[in-house]
């Protein structure tokens, strides 16, 4: 359970580009360059983190990590904030549910974007304050409405990127 005595004063500066406004669905700023985008990922699986840091760098992002949504807390509380959180929903000692009222009851307005392994979680999660939510595996693709550049998925790639309707597809045509 999340404590009434956790939230820390709020003087964080406000660096963050994108606020949230309870509407947005779409990120994307006017900025010719991704180097002053920030993201923390929230996630206990280091080999999960690792992937997704890989794949943002690699777009020019800086990218952050937190074990754990009291992590993630506790980065804001000390004036640390971020454009876009990705926010794991399972994790130890806080669940990304709990990390994430956390955070908007302190006043982080940063898009936070929920991360779950089935979407049938999403709804719920959705409730604590989310801008979005995404199912694993993550990709540019998923991400695009959060990132500040436009999603280069002309590589063929984007056939192993998928949500509930492509899963639903592809089971049902494939005879195997």
């Amino acid at each position: 359970m999340v404590s009434g005595n956790r939230i820390c004063s709020s003087e964080r500066s406000s660096t963050a580009s994108n606020e949230f406004d309870g509407n947005s669905t779409n990120f994307n700023n006017d900025n010719d360059t991704n180097s002053n985008f920030t993201v923390l990922l929230v996630d206990a699986d280091s080999i999960m983190r690792a992937i997704h840091k890989l794949m943002l760098t690699e777009h020019g992002v800086e990218v952050e990590e937190a074990f754990n949504g009291k992590e993630a807390v506790d980065l804001h509380c000390v004036g640390l904030s971020y454009n876009l959180i990705l926010m794991n929903l399972e994790m130890p000692v806080m669940n990304g549910y709990e990390a994430t009222k956390e955070l908007r009851d302190m006043g982080v307005y940063s898009a936070i974007v929920g991360v779950v392994s089935r979407n049938e979680e999403a709804q719920h999660f959705m409730e604590a304050g989310l801008d979005g939510c995404v199912s694993k595996p993550l990709s540019i693709e998923k991400l695009a409405p959060f990132l500040p550049f436009p999603s280069t998925a002309s590589t063929g790639e984007s056939d192993d990127d998928y949500d509930e309707e492509d899963w639903q597809s592809s089971t049902s045509s494939n005879g195997s």
